[in-house]
Parts: C-alpha cells; structure tokens; sequence
C-alpha cells in the first residue's frame, strides 16, 4: 500500500518534536504531505479537522514521564474511524516511562490504529548554560535515527498494516499512569507588576499561548 496522504500532528512548544516529526516524514515519500501543529490554544479549541490519510504521524513531548494534558484534551475531541498512526515522544534524556503508554491509549481512544512507535531525545526544558540537559538534542545522530525510523516506515508500510502486526505491538510502559499523582508545578510565568508595562509581547510570544492579561493561565495543570 502506497502512501498518498500523509500528516504530521503534533504539539511542540519548543520546537523539538516539530524537528523530530518532520526529519520522519521527510523519509516518508508521499504525494500529499499536511500539518496540523496544535501546540496554540486556538487550533486546539478547534478539533474538527479532516484526519482523513493514509498514515499520520502524531508527536508529543513527555513530561513528568506523561503526555501534557493540552495533548490528551486535544486528541479526545478527535474521532477518526481507523486511520494509521505512528506514535512518538520526545523527552528530555530522563525517562519516557508510562508516556508512550498513554499516547497509544490515548489514539486509540480517538479511532487510530497505531502500527509503530518510538521515542526520541530533544532538549530539556529546564536545560540552561549553568544547568545543561541533552543540551542541542536532536542532534545529528538523533535526527539521522529520525531519517531512518521513517525510511523504514515507508518501507515496511505494507507489512506493518497487516492485522497479525498490529496485534503484535508491545507499548512500553504501564497502564498506571492513571493513577499517579503528579507534581502541581506552575505552568505559567509570574508577573512583577511594578516590572510590567503592559506591552502584552509574553502573550505574542509564548508558544503555547499560557498568559493572559487578567493573570490567569490558559493551560492546565499537570
């Protein structure tokens, strides 16, 4: 089975699983090739989006060793009716731990049929010049496994569609993510009000639209 269409979803804030997904696509040779970069408040308070493809590529960052919940929340308002899905994390060079887990559950909730998965290293959030973590991941080792994940996808796409493989995959992790009791860290930044001149360029730039005038957060917490 060709390829035809092919989609690239996934939430990025900072960028790196942007890198990550689309280094795996561009390996994937198809004719029509769509991006849906749900990592804004307003395309994710949108999720009537034609998902109709042959394959798609769904990526997310993993923190705490979960999805965010900007992630789940998005993904639960899709319903597709068995389209195929690569799944992929990108984490910070700790532990992925339950997240490919609950990605999986998560897509197949919404109608995905998941044939492959992977997880890759991108770039701390926390990582700073005093206190570097996978500083400059992806790198180009990284982004070349990235290259050969998807060559081989395009490759084996026929066989990895076949109902004996898809039962045959095994999803690192542990349903008991739903039960943990995550960190209540803040989400968003505190404002020094004798500081702020009330430009509004933090709400401009942040990547996934977390500030707001009245000081309340946009996103949950985790």
């Amino acid at each position: 089975m060709h390829v035809k269409k092919l989609i690239m979803l996934y939430f990025s804030p900072t960028g790196t699983t942007k890198k990550i997904i689309e280094t795996i696509s561009g390996s994937v040779q198809c004719e029509t090739l769509e991006t849906i970069d749900f990592t804004k408040k307003k395309i994710r308070e949108n999720a009537d989006v034609d998902l109709n493809a042959d394959l798609v590529i769904i990526g997310t960052p993993a923190y705490y060793g979960r999805i965010p919940n900007e992630v789940t929340d998005y993904l639960s308002k899709i319903h597709v009716n068995n389209v195929y899905a690569v799944l992929v994390v990108v984490y910070g060079n700790r532990e992925y731990e339950d997240s490919l887990k609950e990605l999986y559950d998560t897509a197949c909730a919404a109608g995905f049929i998941p044939i492959a998965c992977a997880a890759f290293i991108g770039e701390h959030s926390y990582s700073s010049e005093k206190l570097p973590m996978a500083h400059g991941r992806p790198d180009d080792m990284d982004l070349e496994r990235a290259k050969l994940f998807g060559a081989t996808i395009q490759k084996e796409f026929r066989s990895l569609i076949t109902l004996d493989n898809i039962n045959k995959i095994s999803i690192p992790g542990s349903s008991d993510y739903k039960n943990k009791t995550m960190p209540k860290y803040p989400v968003a930044p505190e404002t020094l009000k004798e500081c702020c001149a009330m430009c509004n360029r933090c709400l401009e730039v942040c990547p996934v639209e977390a500030i707001s005038v009245d000081g309340q957060s946009n996103l949950r917490t985790i």
